[in-house]
Formats: C-alpha cells, sequence, structure tokens
C-alpha cells in the first residue's frame, strides 16, 4: 500500500488502540471525570517514559557486563529493571496527581486514572517502535502490548481503589499493603509478559512454539481478569467521602446521618415518642349568685329575677315589682312560706340554672387541644390553625 509508509498513517496506527482502549474506560464511568485531570494524567504517563529509557538503559548496560546466562540475564532485565522501571514511573504520576486530589471521590476513578497514565506510557512508546518498524509492528503491538498496558493499569487500579479506601477509613496498616501490592502486582506481570518474549530467540524452535503458546496463554489469564475487574469495579462504585447532609428541616421526622467515610449519606427515621397531652387543669369555677339564692331570704324572687334570662323568658322588670316582698324579713323567716308551693316549685329552676350557667362557665375557661395541629386552646377556636372546638 502506498500510504503505509506515510507519517500520518504510521501515527493513526500507534494512537488509535491506546485511545480506543482509553474510551472503553470512560464508557465505563457513571461519573465523569474532568478533562483537565485526565489530560494531566495522560501526560505524566508520556513524561514516564524518559526516565523509564534512562533506567532501562543503564540498567541493561549493568547487566551486559556480568556476562550471565541469557535466559537469566532477560530475567533480571524484566523483573529488575524495565517491569519496576516503567510501572514505578506510572505509579509516581498517578499518585502526586490523584491521591490528595478532591476529585478522586468515587472508587472507579482509580481505574480510569491508571489506565490514563499507562496508555500515556504506552502511546509514546508506539508510536516510537512504529515509526521506527513499520505498520506490521504496529499492527501487532494494537492486539498485545496495548492492551498488555492496560491490564497492567487495571491491576494497578484495582489496589489504588482498596490503598486510598484503608487511608479515608484511617487504616494505615492496609494502606502501606494496598500501596505495595498497587507497584508489585503490575511488575510482576509486567515482567512475566516480557520475560516469555525476550527469552524467545533464545530457545530451540520446538521449545519457543512452546513458549509462544505459554506466551498467550498468560495474555489471557491476563486480560480476562482485567476486564471483569473494570466491569465489577464500575458496577459496584462507592464513594470515598461522605455526601453533606441535607438540612434536617428537609424531611419531617427523619434525621440526617453521616455515616462511616466511603459510605453514602443514608437518612435514619429516629425513634420518637408519641405525643403526650397534658390533662387539663381543673378551674375552680367563678363564684356566682346563683348558688345562693335558695339561702337567701328572697329566694322566689331573686330566682325569678336570675332565671328569667337564661329561660328566654319575659324581661325580669314586670316581675320585680313585689320589691317589698322580698325585704319583708318575716317572710324569709315563715316556715310555712318556706314550705309553700311556690317556694318548693323555684328550688329545680334555680338548681338547673345554676348548672347551665357553670357547664358555661367551664366551657369557655376550660383548655383543649386541637385535633389538626395539637395547639392548645381556651376558646371555641384554635389559635393555630383557626379551627373551630368540635
Amino acid at each position: 500500500m502506498y500510504f503505509e509508509d506515510q507519517p500520518w498513517f504510521l501515527l493513526a496506527l500507534a494512537l488509535i488502540p491506546p485511545i480506543a482502549l482509553m474510551i472503553f474506560i470512560l464508557f465505563k464511568d457513571k461519573h465523569k471525570d474532568s478533562f483537565g485531570i485526565l489530560f494531566k494524567l495522560f501526560l505524566g504517563g508520556v513524561i514516564s517514559t524518559i526516565p523509564a529509557a534512562i533506567v532501562e538503559a543503564i540498567g541493561g548496560a549493568i547487566l551486559d557486563n556480568l556476562y550471565l546466562d541469557y535466559a537469566f540475564q532477560m530475567f533480571l532485565m524484566c523483573f529488575i529493571v524495565i517491569g519496576p522501571a516503567e510501572e514505578i514511573g506510572k505509579y509516581f504520576f498517578l499518585k502526586i496527581n490523584t491521591w490528595k486530589n478532591p476529585k478522586y471521590d468515587w472508587s472507579y476513578n482509580g481505574i480510569v486514572f491508571s489506565v490514563f497514565v499507562s496508555l500515556g506510557f504506552a502511546a509514546l512508546e508506539n508510536v516510537l517502535y512504529v515509526f521506527q518498524n513499520g505498520m506490521e509492528t504496529g499492527i501487532v503491538r494494537a492486539f498485545t502490548s496495548i492492551p498488555g498496558h492496560a491490564c497492567f493499569a487495571v491491576f494497578m487500579g484495582y489496589f489504588y481503589i482498596r490503598a486510598k479506601k484503608a487511608q479515608v477509613d484511617g487504616k494505615k496498616a492496609k494502606v502501606f499493603g494496598y500501596k505495595l501490592l498497587t507497584c508489585l502486582v503490575p511488575i510482576i506481570i509486567h515482567g512475566m509478559y516480557d520475560f516469555i518474549l525476550l527469552v524467545v530467540p533464545a530457545l530451540d524452535r520446538d521449545v519457543r512454539d512452546y513458549m509462544l503458546f505459554v506466551w498467550i496463554a498468560f495474555m489471557l489469564l491476563s486480560f480476562i481478569p482485567a476486564f471483569i475487574i473494570v466491569n465489577k469495579e464500575a458496577k459496584k462504585e462507592f464513594l470515598f467521602v461522605p455526601v453533606a447532609p441535607a438540612p434536617a428541616v428537609a424531611v419531617a421526622g427523619v434525621t440526617p446521618v453521616v455515616p462511616a467515610q466511603g459510605t453514602p449519606v443514608a437518612y435514619a427515621p429516629v425513634q420518637t415518642a408519641a405525643p403526650t397531652v397534658q390533662p387539663a387543669i381543673p378551674v375552680a369555677q367563678p363564684q356566682t349568685s346563683i348558688p345562693a339564692a335558695p339561702v337567701a331570704a328572697s329566694a322566689p324572687v331573686a330566682a325569678t329575677t336570675t332565671v328569667a334570662p337564661v329561660l328566654g323568658s319575659v324581661p325580669a322588670t314586670p316581675v320585680a315589682a313585689p320589691a317589698p316582698v322580698a325585704a319583708s324579713a318575716p317572710v324569709a323567716a315563715s316556715t310555712p312560706v318556706a314550705a309553700s308551693t311556690p317556694v318548693a316549685a323555684s328550688a329545680p329552676v334555680a338548681a338547673t340554672a345554676a348548672t347551665t350557667v357553670a357547664t358555661t362557665v367551664e366551657n369557655a375557661v376550660k383548655p383543649w387541644f386541637c385535633t389538626s395541629c395539637g395547639t392548645k386552646n381556651i376558646g371555641k377556636f384554635c389559635t393555630g390553625c383557626g379551627t373551630k372546638k368540635a
């Protein structure tokens, strides 16, 4: 093909695989992160290729001068030089950009951030390899090395999430252990991946074919768990920092509870006792002249005068004419008059009047509780909601 050596084609061939993987990881993220933090992480991965290249050059030169067996030299090169130089460099830029960053609030961000750093490294490395070796190298690396770097990053992110969770929970011992695994596990997987590739050329033909089979099996055993981890962490992501609780008045009868760090805020019902109604305090009935009517000397006239308004009878003015009789002492002291039919007939009327007035006064001053709002009132209407007393 006429364009296979064109720079634009080689550049696209080198960059499309890492970009596609970054889009896949972002697609799983329910809470999208800002472009700024992702670009910084990607750029950090690109920059990490510089110290890694320096360490690999120095380490390779030292091992070459030791005149070791080739397989053993490649073992040391992969597990002591290449793996640590690349993975520790990625972890360094991951940690300084995200560990104390408030934008690292959801757990799945650990996967996203580590993958962006790793694919920044892989993108520049792939560009160099493709421009140096051509289209065939770009095609092979698109299905091996680029997914390999993403796979290493997923394992790094998995333990990075656990380290952050332990730090939020205040478990310092676990923080150190998870941080160690954050670097150690990717170093081991990366070292094994490179060791199988680098040792194959020195092997016999039969063994070489066998080792290629082992290498493919190793890739599958690494890529499949990484894919499962991505899906699991995306579905079960959680907050490292609790959301600020809503005001207590937002939900009636419910109080906001801030849970332990690492879990979302929930609202727990408050155990409250049923409102108690204070018993009505008896109010002393006012002294009226009506109960004393039977004792008064002028009982017949006083009762007639007082009861007339209550019973709705005629005005008391016409009845008040026999006033001289009410003032006569002999009538009050006279036993026949006390036993006379008119006086006996007036006693029940006086008692009924006294009871009616007393009940009216008691109802007027007796406190009551509104069934609508529970306000204590004295009167016919509730002072809280205006409801009329039942």
